[in-house]
C-alpha cells in the first residue's frame, strides 16, 4: 500500500513536471530549470526514493503497445525516482526525449477524468492512444474508454484543464 502511494506521488510529480515544461515551452517562458538538460535533472543513486510506474517500461507502452516490466539493469534515475526499461534501446530512446513518453493527465485515470473524477492510473493498464500514453486503474476503465475514445479524450482533456485551474 505504501509503495503504491509512493508510486502514485512519483507519477503525479513526473507528469506535473512534464506539463510545466510543455507550458513553458509553448509560451516561451525561460527559467533556470527550463535551461537545464535532462542529464542535469537526474538523481544520484543515494537520492532515489523508489521505482516509478510500478516498474513498467514507458517506451514499450508507447512504441510497441506492450505493458512490459523493465529491469533494474536498464534504469534511468530522474527526479528522485528510478524509471525501468526492458532494454538498453528503450532506455536510450527515453533518455533522448523523455517528455515524449510521459503519461497524460499527470498519471490520473483518463476514464475517471472523463467523468470529472480524479483517480490514480496504473501503468499495467496503460495504452498508447493516438501517440499519447493514458493510464487507467482497471481493465474495465480502459476498455470503456476505448469504446468511445475520441469523445472520452476530448472530455478528459477539458476536465483536466478545469481541474488544473
Amino acid at each position: 500500500m505504501a509503495m503504491r502511494m509512493i508510486t502514485t506521488a512519483i507519477v503525479m510529480f513526473l507528469c506535473f513536471s512534464f506539463f510545466t515544461y510543455k507550458v513553458k515551452e509553448k509560451y516561451g517562458i525561460k527559467s533556470k530549470q527550463n535551461e537545464q538538460s535532462i542529464s542535469q535533472q537526474t538523481s544520484s543513486p543515494e537520492d532515489i526514493a523508489g521505482v516509478a510506474l510500478d516498474g513498467y517500461d514507458l517506451v514499450a507502452i508507447y512504441e510497441n503497445h506492450e505493458n512490459k516490466l523493465g529491469t533494474d539493469e536498464f534504469n534511468y534515475p530522474y527526479s528522485n525516482v528510478k524509471l525501468l526499461f526492458a532494454s538498453q534501446e528503450n532506455l536510450d530512446k527515453f533518455s533522448s526525449n523523455p517528455y515524449k513518453y510521459m503519461p497524460e493527465y499527470s498519471g490520473y485515470d483518463a476514464y475517471e477524468l472523463s467523468y470529472n473524477n480524479l483517480s490514480t492510473g496504473k501503468a499495467e493498464f496503460a495504452r498508447n492512444i493516438k501517440g499519447k500514453i493514458y493510464l487507467f486503474n482497471s481493465t474495465q476503465n480502459r476498455d470503456m474508454f476505448l469504446l468511445v475514445k475520441d469523445e472520452a479524450i476530448e472530455t478528459s482533456a477539458s476536465n483536466w484543464e478545469e481541474k488544473r485551474r
